[in-house]
């Protein structure tokens, strides 16, 4: 992190030299003097996750409230700080800060109300030696609160390492598990997976549960070596687990976030580079042959816009395909849990959870089957078109150009993926919950159960389904459409920049033509002096 500090402030000198902005730069040099390794822990509602903080904290007096309902969770995110303060930021923005005395003592906060907690503290006992980490207590993702579902969205892509906790008394690994291990899948990075209250079981029952876990979770983590399993009981005490674990991101910390910026250093770098390039390619050309060759640059500028408008264009026909096939996927799904459906309102369950995991899991596997192949196609179609039409044969390198397919791709699957549970707890739940009042009354005990069964079943293939299948088609493909289109702006203003710094020196050359030869030889030393130092920042990076 040290050298990539070092780098910025020497990019953002090199740049104010020439006159060049070095706003993003010292945007990101601040962004990385209070960046920590994000590390929430997620498990389902009442998995002893606060309880769990709570004793690792090692606090006399519980800090975090335990046993509350669904309505009163939000994310609460714990770091070290010389001094204890509890910030509050509210649905609408708003912030209220407290001390912690005060947060303590205070009612419970509804989730509705409130987007999280920022929670700092003078925590010798184990935050002093997390210096670099933020723990964050998340809401149960089985807990029915939409809400939730869409704080877990948010947090899972800017997250560096992650805790997963199940009860020893409920080791089973739940569709909505599944549905989080597969996006965590997508990030390739280290996961722990807590067992908590391991004293509500027998050893030998946690030991064959544990097992079983293991077997599951190996299904959809492709590298199991970035897995850490802990043991854990709040009641007894027993944490050092998983406080080893932390411990362990702390001492990872400097990687973790470097490799995040390193990333984006690079870019800058690039594009300082790019500019310097173009310099010294064209100190030797006269003033008419520097025109010339700024209109030559405008012409492809135009040229390319023109042929990645038409590649847009492409790519957006081939939506309405992809969304078919996803929505033949879902409904392929929702399908083959049928049974498991009518069963449940036969047994006067709600339906809507279960619904929602199925879609859920059906979008992230179709959209990394459909979806994400022809995304990727794309973005290489695009990088290949910039570096051909646009730079290669001038010498200028594209290489960092924040054309970042994989977090492009994780961000549009979790875009798409985020939004779904409110289309099932919000439309979709009138139509849902109007099924399942239609089955209950007195002609609900009258009738033979497969009788019921098979109206159900009518009534799941000819309302549920189809209005199910439409609201996720439509979302989807405004997502998708969205996404896109942020995609192709980030793209082609990053090209415009390109282009504006890349004709800033050929005009700036046009104008030392009329100067003393001396003035220009000592520019052109000094751009060569900088690309050196550029290059030598490419490799130490």
């Amino acid at each position: 992190m040290n050298q990539i500090r070092a780098v910025l402030q020497e990019l953002s000198v090199i740049n104010e030299s020439y006159e060049l902005s070095a706003v993003s730069i010292n945007a990101l040099l601040e962004e990385m003097s209070s960046s920590k390794v994000c590390t929430p822990i997620i498990g389902k509602f009442s998995a002893g996750k606060s309880a769990l903080l709570n004793v690792l904290l090692g606090y006399s007096r519980s800090l975090l409230k335990e046993n509350i309902t669904p309505e009163t969770a939000v994310p609460t995110e714990i770091t070290y700080h010389e001094k204890d303060s509890a910030i509050i930021v509210h649905s609408d923005e708003d912030v209220t800060v407290t001390d912690i005395a005060s947060f303590r003592a205070g009612e419970f906060i509804h989730a509705d109300r409130v987007q999280s907690i920022r929670l700092q503290l003078r925590n010798e006992h184990l935050l002093a030696r997390l210096s670099e980490v933020m723990v964050v207590d998340m809401p149960g993702f089985e807990s029915g609160v939409e809400v939730h579902n869409l704080a877990i969205d948010r947090y899972l892509p800017q997250s560096l390492a992650y805790i997963l906790a199940f009860p020893a008394d409920d080791m089973v690994l739940k569709s909505s598990s599944v549905q989080i291990l597969r996006e965590l899948n997508l990030h390739h990075t280290p996961v722990c997976i807590v067992i908590t209250k391991s004293d509500k079981v027998g050893l030998e029952e946690l030991e064959l549960g544990l097992s079983h876990l293991k077997d599951s979770i190996r299904k959809y983590i492709e590298q199991p070596d970035q897995i850490t399993y802990c043991v854990t009981s709040s009641n007894k005490g027993d944490v050092e687990e998983l406080e080893g674990f932390l411990l362990h991101i702390q001492s990872q910390s400097v990687q973790l976030l470097g490799g995040k910026f390193r990333t984006l250093a690079l870019q800058e770098a690039n594009t300082t580079g790019n500019y310097l390039k173009m310099l010294i390619h064209s100190k030797s050309l006269s003033v008419s042959e520097l025109e010339e060759q700024e209109e030559q640059l405008n012409r492809r500028m135009l040229s390319l816009n023109s042929q990645l408008t038409d590649d847009n264009h492409l790519f957006e026909k081939e939506i309405p395909l992809i969304v078919r096939d996803i929505q033949n996927d879902v409904r392929s799904s929702l399908t083959a849990e049928e049974n498991t459906l009518c069963t449940l309102i036969l047994n006067k369950q709600d339906i809507a959870e279960k619904v929602n995991h199925i879609v859920r899991e059906s979008l992230t596997r179709s959209i990394q089957e459909r979806l994400l192949p022809k995304v990727r196609r794309y973005l290489k179609k695009l990088t290949d078109r910039i570096h051909i039409d646009f730079g290669a044969d001038n010498g200028f390198s594209f290489e960092h150009l924040s054309i970042d397919t994989d977090n492009i791709t994780k961000k549009i699957m979790n875009g798409v993926i985020a939004g779904i549970s409110l289309i099932i707890f919000g439309p979709l739940l009138t139509v849902i919950g109007a099924l399942a009042k239609h089955f209950i009354g007195k002609h609900f005990e009258s009738k033979k159960r497969n009788v019921l069964k098979e109206e159900i079943r009518h009534k799941l293939q000819t309302e549920v389904y189809p209005a199910v299948i439409t609201q996720v088609g439509s979302h989807v493909e405004a997502e998708i459409t969205v996404q896109i289109q942020q995609l192709n702006a980030s793209i082609s203003g990053q090209v415009e920049q390109q282009h504006s710094l890349l004709g800033k020196a050929l005009r700036e050359l046009k104008a030392k033509r009329d100067e003393e030869q001396e003035l220009q030889d000592e520019l052109l030393s000094q751009a060569a002096k900088h690309l050196n130092r550029i290059e030598e920042i490419n490799h130490e990076l």
